[in-house]
């Protein structure tokens, strides 16, 4: 299950961005003009899970394959659907609506990681 509409266009978002053809900012621009329908609210959550992601991609992938404190990932979810939660969840700080149990669970399990306890490439 999705957490929220804005984690699948954020998914969208990043499956551009990670392939990094362009600047991020210019994939950033491009994806807002493609989707006139986000608001003020959305672009700047985007933009924000986006850097987010960017600026803390080792460890963003570390949780989302392998979870954090026993906590597993949600199932049925592809690697950028959690980097997206990662990038909204925890950067954001805002609640994701809708969210279940498991998605909310590993979300407070990352937010709680001990960095000590870490790989260092993370």
């Amino acid at each position: 299950m999705r957490a929220d509409p804005l984690v699948s266009t954020a998914a969208r978002l990043l499956q551009q961005a990670l392939r990094f053809e362009h600047p991020a900012d210019a994939v950033l621009a491009r994806f807002v003009r493609e989707h006139r329908a986000l608001g003020p609210r959305e672009r700047a959550r985007l933009g924000d899970a986006l850097y987010a992601v960017l600026r803390r991609r080792r460890l963003f992938e570390h949780l989302a394959r392998r979870g954090a404190q026993g906590v597993p990932p949600p199932d049925g979810q592809d690697m950028h659907d959690r980097l997206a939660l990662l990038g909204l969840a925890l950067d954001g700080g805002a609640p994701l609506r809708a969210a279940d149990e498991a998605t909310t669970a590993w979300i407070e399990a990352c937010r709680g990681i001990d960095a000590a306890t870490l790989p260092e490439a993370c």
